[in-house]
């Protein structure tokens, strides 16, 4: 959620290329898009307005004549608004399983038997617990060892599953991201939780990271890195340990499947929220 009430926003929406949602978000992504949403035959990406222009444009209609010639491109351009006011306006605090997510403009107080809140105030990042997606992998946490476990926690997007790890006990949690803006508004939001002595956010790719055995990691991003990353998710992942992925869709979780046991995992739960779907992971003896 961007924070700059004067910038405008591009949104793309792409029509007819259904089979292609996840070419089309590492593609966009590399165009500087920061929000996605596929919905059935739908692709929406948006982007900042000064970071779009034509030759952009142009790159993606060439990618789609080569890739999906059916597909039909609209560039529309939403102007300027005050967006930390709309979202103030619309936003209420959620109550997913034993965690308790609210932005920090609200003194609501969590249902008996929850965590101590998580506060989390989006900027241009991914993770709000509003998010079918966020709201799996929340959902699939909840019974995991937590306590005491070191956790790895992979497009951190917000922070807010490095934070809801701590809350249910981790002792140690390394967050990455690719995204300067996410790595930003993780350490802001870590600050404010009171969790920043057990968070060590990264900037970076996962390789970027220094091996070291886990006990958990979380990983919302979409299916094609999560299939690109299930090697190094078990070499990093302890046996007996948990992997939980989501930011796949329903129709992705045969190839997630498929993967995870290539690389010595069995699935242990799964949850959707159509489109949207998620797998907890267990890792195997070798």
């Amino acid at each position: 959620m961007p924070d700059n009430a004067a910038t405008p926003t591009v949104e793309v929406t792409i029509t007819g290329a259904g089979a292609h949602h996840d070419a089309l978000t590492t593609l966009l992504e590399a165009h500087g898009a920061h929000g996605f949403h596929p919905e059935g035959d739908t692709f929406r990406a948006y982007v900042a307005a000064p970071v779009w222009g034509e030759a952009k444009a142009d790159a993606v209609r060439e990618w789609l004549d080569a890739q999906a010639p059916r597909a039909a491109l609209h560039i529309d351009t939403i102007p300027a608004r005050n967006w930390n006011a709309e979202w103030e306006a619309s936003v209420e605090p959620q109550h997913i399983g034993p965690f308790f997510v609210r932005p920090s403009w609200s003194d609501a107080a969590p249902p008996p038997d929850t965590y101590p809140p998580l506060v989390i105030d989006p900027k241009m990042s991914f993770g709000t617990g509003y998010h079918a997606t966020t709201r799996l992998v929340l959902e699939l946490m909840t019974n995991l060892p937590f306590d005491g476990a070191r956790v790895l926690d992979v497009g951190t997007g917000t922070g807010i599953l490095a934070i809801a790890a701590c809350r249910a006990g981790a002792a140690r949690v390394d967050a990455i991201d690719i995204d300067t803006w996410a790595v930003e508004n993780t350490r802001e939001n870590i600050a404010q939780n009171d969790v920043a002595e057990r968070v060590q956010v990264h900037h970076g790719t996962l390789a970027d990271l220094p091996l070291a055995s886990a006990d958990i990691v979380l990983a919302n991003i979409h299916r094609a890195v999560l299939i690109d990353l299930m090697p190094q998710f078990a070499k990093r992942l302890r046996v007996g340990g948990h992997c939980i992925c989501a930011g796949c869709l329903l129709n992705d979780a045969p190839a997630m499947r498929q993967a995870a046991r290539e690389h010595g995992f069995t699935v242990a739960n799964e949850r959707s929220s159509l489109p949207w779907w998620a797998v907890h992971l267990t890792r195997a003896a070798a």
